[in-house]
């Protein structure tokens, strides 16, 4: 057991240090995409409905951790604190519907703290906006917000890790 636990650490800091000089290299957002395949997604939901986060979170449990919340206002500061420990999320499920901070104004300070941060275009979270509103209105603010792709309740498990294979997320 010691051995694997030795190789698996010894495959992180391989994984690490290849991610931070393709990141000063800026080389291909693709290999980006295949060390976040080697390393384990990490995933934030945001979701305010309690089934409709659990579902999410057992679709995605497979693929890396997943943290989730129910408030955009915690989205954001986990966000934040993932920023600022280097470990950022590869991937954010955000509904668009939810009291307090809506998810377009989530959307929108997701991507000033990135920004903040110094990340480049193509190194952001992936975000797929959720939601039960089938308008165009609402797709069309999303993505003019810079969300990634666009889901429409409810979501299935196929739909939404077909959505995903879309980024080279998963495989």
């Amino acid at each position: 057991m010691r051995n694997a636990e030795s190789y698996f650490r010894h495959q992180q800091n391989l994984v690490l240090f290849l991610y931070h000089l393709f990141k000063k290299l800026d080389i291909s957002i693709r290999i980006k995409h295949l060390i976040i395949l080697y390393n384990r997604m990490k995933t934030l939901i945001v979701e305010d409905n309690f089934a409709s986060r659990r579902l999410l979170e057992s679709h995605l449990k497979d693929y890396g951790a997943c943290q989730s919340t129910a408030t955009g206002e915690e989205a954001v500061v986990l966000v934040e604190q993932h920023m600022d420990s280097g470990d950022p999320f590869d991937l954010i499920c955000l509904d668009i519907m939810m009291p307090g901070m809506n998810g377009q104004e989530v959307l929108r300070r997701i991507r000033e703290i990135e920004k903040a941060h110094g990340i480049r275009s193509g190194y952001e979270a992936t975000i797929i906006m959720t939601t039960a509103l089938d308008d165009i209105k609402s797709v069309k603010n999303a993505y003019f917000d810079l969300c990634n792709g666009y889901l429409v309740k409810p979501i299935t498990r196929k739909k939404l890790l077909d959505e995903i294979r879309k980024f080279s997320l998963i495989p």
